[in-house]
């Protein structure tokens, strides 16, 4: 019996660690350097950038399946200042339609076209105002969202990563074409 419980602890932590690798939700990539060319956020939006993401839910209707649609628009104002639409619209579960506005835009990566966004999202949701922080990662043609728990800031209105140094990332979404991606039915009227 004695020789049991160290092998029930190998396998007991081996499960642990194959349960944390497979999880959704990602820890930030490790960095990688990709030459010795240098990015600015001005060049890499010298137009709005555009991630559109549109799949099937398992809710279905009469007449097929709900779209679960999340859209985001970025635009360059200035050196710390990004701004743009982001909604997330899921077919079952209450929307989220409002605006990002930037406080802070760092490089995430030496030598790569990358960066950390940090933002308050300000939006609507089931008939109220809702103020959130939101960290976007940019890494080439894709964006990743952190998600983590909140907590009610100081101020009493914005809610805020409870611990930053913990949030995670959410699978990448492409950037797409903004013409294409405004125009899909879901969004129409509403840009």
């Amino acid at each position: 019996m004695k020789k049991l419980i160290p092998f029930a602890f190998l396998i007991s932590f081996a499960a642990l660690g194959f349960y944390i690798f497979n999880q959704n939700y990602k820890i930030t990539p490790l960095l990688v350097e990709e030459g010795n060319k240098t990015y600015s956020i001005a060049e890499f939006m010298s137009e709005p950038v555009c991630y559109f993401e549109n799949f099937k839910s398992d809710a279905s209707t009469g007449s097929g399946s709900l779209d679960n649609i999340t859209f985001i628009e970025l635009a360059y104002i200035d050196t710390d200042n990004i701004t743009g639409p982001y909604y997330y619209l899921p077919a079952e579960k209450d929307s989220k339609v409002g605006t990002i506005s930037s406080y802070s835009v760092e490089p995430a990566y030496p030598n790569r076209e990358s960066y950390l966004i940090k933002a308050f999202y300000e939006y609507d949701a089931e008939g109220e105002r809702h103020i959130e922080e939101q960290f976007f990662m940019l890494i080439n043609d894709e964006i990743r969202i952190a998600t983590g728990e909140m907590k009610l800031d100081g101020d009493g209105k914005t809610y805020i990563y409870a611990e930053p140094e913990l949030i995670k990332w959410t699978d990448a979404y492409r950037r797409t074409d903004c013409e294409t991606a405004r125009s899909h039915d879901s969004l129409k009227g509403d840009l």
